[in-house]
């Protein structure tokens, strides 16, 4: 805050690797990660030779958050406590913004709800809602285009969150398991269910995100 510089401190390489889950973590960190062996999660399946040959460009490498905020389903909801000229700082808890499965009236589609759109119109409409700056000129229609095909063919909740909303369903309800190592997320239901599960109404129209109005409303 005084323009002072602060001491830099390097805390080592993340090289210290679990035995039984194979996470990495760093040497002074001290995780359960896995209750040493108790919790087992299945493997995480390779990226298709398509995808890898996509997200492995220098291109999409140099700029894999901006496409991974251009296709998100979801918006980030915080409270931003962070000092004038200090880190950022999260206050409270964190939580997502899904919306609903249709946009309100005469609003633009956001977030998954850009799925709903055909190939060509969503990349453009993704390029548009990520604003007028460097983001806007680093986002290449035709990857974003693979890549929205891709979420239509392979994603079972972009194929949920589609059908839904071209059905007569009043909601889409996500449910999902306590324990981490067999959730389940994506039973498509006509009720909400336990307290944990995810429920998308089919149209509130008092959802309305900073990222579906941004520079294009």
């Amino acid at each position: 805050m005084n323009g002072s510089v602060p001491q830099v401190h390097h805390i080592g390489d993340m090289d210290c690797i679990c035995p039984h889950c194979h996470s990495r973590s760093w040497r002074d960190e001290s995780v359960n990660c896995c209750a040493s062996g108790a919790i087992v999660l299945p493997d995480f399946p390779d990226a298709p030779v398509e995808l890898a040959e996509v997200m492995h460009t220098s291109h999409v490498r140099s700029n894999i958050r901006k496409y991974n905020m251009a296709l998100a389903m979801a918006s980030v909801g915080h409270e931003n406590i962070s000092l004038p000229d200090g880190m950022f700082t999260l206050g409270g808890k964190t939580f997502h913004r899904v919306g609903s499965l249709l946009p309100a009236a005469a609003a633009p589609h956001a977030f998954a709800q850009i799925f709903l759109l055909d190939t060509e119109e969503a990349s453009d409409r993704r390029i548009c809602a990520m604003g007028r700056g460097a983001a806007h000129d680093e986002l290449r229609p035709a990857v974003l285009s693979q890549l929205h095909n891709w979420f239509m063919q392979h994603n079972p909740w972009v194929q949920q969150f589609v059908s839904a909303a071209r059905s007569n369903l009043p909601r889409l309800v996500w449910r999902s398991s306590d324990d981490i190592a067999t959730m389940q997320i994506g039973a498509l239901v006509a009720q909400p269910g336990s307290k944990r599960d995810i429920v998308i109404e089919r149209q509130v129209c008092a959802l309305a995100s900073t990222y579906a109005l941004q520079h294009c409303t």
